[in-house]
């Protein structure tokens, strides 16, 4: 993570869980922070605010990634508060756990949305920047269930795997003119799933949030994208 003192990142789903760890990293490392939040503004504000007490510029951000409108107007709320975005960190998720034959159309593509074209819309919106500044970075959070496979998670998987897919493509394309674009796999039963699951409105005592590690369950690590 070196070089990064002064840079300007974006962490989707930045206040929360895995999110809030990456969100806290960056700001450590010397990088100014917009802290991506859909809900829990409050949660978000309190973390910004902490992370700047111990001198971090941070700032707390709205951002719907399933909205392109909502995307666009983060970015020019982080433009104008911490300067232009050249670390894009693409983390909201949403998890819905259920058996192949009981998603429906809505479910399908609410995971989509915010999993894999979440992904798109932000770094399609950042990419012309940070290509003016002709350098920085990419970073799209994957999930080890894309090798693993798992029970009651194909939606959740089809989403990772296209992310994975985005990933290569923009590495092979973006590479060349200076911006690394990479994936990390997250581990599957992370106390994070839960919170993931909870967003997507299902209620607190729901059997759907009643996750399990899966077989074979691994640290989470760096795809060999290029």
């Amino acid at each position: 993570m070196d070089g990064i003192v002064g840079a300007v990142a974006l962490v989707t789903g930045g206040n929360t869980g895995i999110g809030a760890a990456i969100s806290t990293r960056l700001a450590a490392q010397g990088a100014r922070v917009a802290i991506g939040h859909f809900e829990e503004a409050d949660e978000a504000a309190a973390l910004s605010e902490r992370l700047s007490r111990d001198g971090a510029g941070c700032l707390a951000i709205a951002c719907d990634v399933t909205d392109a409108a909502s995307v666009g107007s983060a970015i020019e709320g982080i433009d104008r508060d911490l300067g232009p975005v050249t670390i894009l960190v693409n983390n909201a998720g949403v998890l819905i756990r259920n058996e192949f034959l009981d998603i429906d159309e809505d479910d399908w593509d609410r995971v989509l949305q915010v999993s894999l074209y979440g992904s798109y819309r932000c770094a399609h919106a950042i990419v012309p920047g940070m290509l003016r500044e002709g350098r920085w970075a990419i970073v799209n959070v994957a999930s080890e269930l894309v090798d693993l496979g798992a029970t009651m998670h194909a939606h959740y998987i089809a989403a990772k795997s296209g992310a994975i897919g985005l990933t290569r493509a923009l590495a092979r394309e973006l590479g060349p003119r200076n911006i690394r674009v990479n994936a990390v796999a997250r581990p599957h039963g992370h106390a994070d799933d839960r919170r993931r699951t909870h967003h997507a409105g299902v209620p607190p005592d729901d059997p759907a949030r009643q996750d399990r590690p899966s077989a074979g369950h691994r640290r989470s690590g760096r795809l060999p994208l290029r």
